[in-house]
């Protein structure tokens, strides 16, 4: 029995891809390949939340129930699909635990695979998408820190993520620091998208009938999580600062006055970027 972890990173269509999966489960189902639900969520960051919170007897849990679920309909792989997972490129210790367990479980082969990026567009995507988290986030100081750093830390309500942006070089060292049965493999952002997102992937798993058959559905072409306006992000900020929540009534409210700070925080991204793209590309590539 085979456990298959996509584990990011983040902003690479994974949302489009687990929606996919999980749509299509009943197709990949029949090529041997489960993709289990947990907690009715179309992903399985769950599995990095109790990874990342020592939550190990719950962990087990849910690795067994899926292990069982594999074995009593002869699937030949498991399939677990968790952005939030993109930390155990830095926190290798994480993943040499969950092999462990699902060693312990039945599973006798485990494959981690991770998607790369171009490191300037994961930064903007990054960037916005923080804004949702209550953080507050300067674009330039972050981008000096992941230059300086090659990966970001940022503590959420619920989570302390890992983005990784030196991904050749965390890449590298995590393949060397997992052993035994565990392997690993790193795709360009433009192949796991081509087709439809994942379809490279999957492909290693599933007949290629099957794959075509997912192709002509309407859910692959689905684009999920779609970047919000520039504009939006830094009110976005601005509310995070000032401790406000963004509803449509507080927009309404208070999006005048922040009118000119927008406009400023804008224009120092712009007035920066194209050196952060420079340095980020260069080092990065």
């Amino acid at each position: 029995m085979r456990l298959i972890i996509h584990a990011g990173t983040h902003k690479t269509a994974t949302t489009s891809f687990q929606r996919l999966c999980t749509s299509q489960s009943s197709l990949l189902a029949k090529g041997g390949l489960l993709y289990p639900s947990i907690n009715n969520s179309i992903n399985h960051n769950q599995v990095a939340i109790l990874s990342q919170g020592n939550y190990h007897k719950r962990l087990i849990k849910f690795l067994q129930d899926i292990y069982q679920l594999a074995i009593f309909n002869s699937f030949h792989s498991v399939l677990l699909s968790a952005e939030d997972l993109e930390n155990v490129l830095i926190d290798i210790g994480d993943a040499k635990d969950l092999n462990r367990i699902a060693n312990e479980i039945g599973f006798q082969t485990i494959e981690w695979i991770f998607i790369k990026r171009n490191s300037f567009d994961y930064l903007r995507s990054i960037y916005a998408e923080l804004s949702k988290h209550k953080v507050c986030l300067n674009f330039v100081d972050l981008s000096t820190v992941i230059i300086n750093k090659g990966f970001i830390n940022i503590s959420g309500l619920n989570y302390h993520w890992k983005f990784v942006f030196d991904l050749n070089k965390h890449f590298s060292l995590f393949s060397n620091g997992i052993s035994g049965n565990s392997s690993s493999y790193l795709f360009s952002f433009s192949d796991f998208v081509s087709g439809f997102p994942g379809k490279n992937l999957l492909s290693k798993y599933v007949e290629d009938k099957l794959i075509n058959q997912i192709e002509l559905s309407d859910n692959s072409i689905i684009k999920d999580n779609v970047r919000m306006s520039a504009a939006e992000v830094e009110l976005r900020y601005l509310f995070n600062y000032f401790n406000i929540s963004f509803t449509k009534e507080n927009v309404l409210k208070h999006q005048k006055q922040f009118e000119d700070l927008i406009i400023s925080r804008l224009n120092y991204i712009e007035n920066n970027s194209l050196k952060i793209k420079d340095l980020l590309i260069k080092k990065y590539t």
